[in-house]
């Protein structure tokens, strides 16, 4: 009677433990099975299950020109293009004479000031007057050293006249009008200026426009209108 209550109990532990153990495989079946929320933010644009709404807002990019794109043509800011400035970066500065512009030469900045034109110029000596035909103007030049280190930039070598023609006239090798000349060869210090006339020979009739200060390579010229 002992043995058949004791089989009648482990049959009964048996069933109870069959019973938890797949009341237990079932609750995690029912667990994995659940599905989780996903967190479309960390998703990466290259991957294939995010969002379209997310891939627009975070991976698109705007079309060059597009409306409301910042720095480009067409949007409400209205800033210049690159090839806006760059053009507005090399206009000449224009000026009157007895004016100061601003000139840079490589990685050096000086003043050029168109201080006064003499036209006719009376020639320093019957050697040094015009050619049949022609006529000596003088221009007097003051350049002022506004960098750190000593500049040389004579006028003769970076001026030049030009006519209603569109003629462009150096200075004059043999003409040399009265007046202290603008020398050659010159190395101003930081701070300092040096000032004198320069001598252009132009043909007797012709009517000038302006002069051109040239600038250093992409720099503007520096320019003065004489009408």
């Amino acid at each position: 009677m002992m043995g058949i209550r004791r089989g009648i109990g482990g049959v009964a532990a048996v069933a109870l433990g069959v019973a938890l153990l797949g009341a237990c495989s079932s609750d995690d079946k029912k667990t994995n099975t659940t599905p989780q929320a996903q967190d479309v933010s960390t998703l990466d644009c290259a991957n294939p299950n995010i969002p379209m709404g997310e891939f627009r807002k975070r991976c698109e990019t705007p079309a060059p020109g597009a409306p409301g794109t910042p720095g480009t043509p067409g949007t409400p800011s209205g800033a210049p293009s690159a090839s806006a400035s760059a053009s507005s970066s090399a206009a000449p500065s224009v000026a009157n004479v007895g004016d100061t512009l601003n000139v840079s030469h490589s990685d050096q900045d000086f003043q050029v000031t168109l201080v006064q034109i003499v036209d006719p110029a009376t020639p320093a000596n019957e050697y040094s007057k015009a050619d049949d035909g022609g006529r000596l103007v003088a221009i007097q030049w003051r350049v002022t050293n506004t960098s750190s280190k000593p500049l040389s930039a004579s006028p003769a070598s970076f001026s030049k006249l030009i006519d209603d023609q569109g003629q462009v006239f150096d200075f004059s090798i043999g003409g040399r009008a009265q007046g202290v000349e603008y020398p050659a060869m010159v190395q101003i210090p930081p701070g300092d200026s040096r000032l004198g006339f320069v001598t252009y020979e132009v043909p007797q009739n012709t009517k000038l426009v302006k002069v051109e200060f040239s600038g250093g390579y992409g720099k503007p010229n520096a320019e003065w209108r004489l009408s």
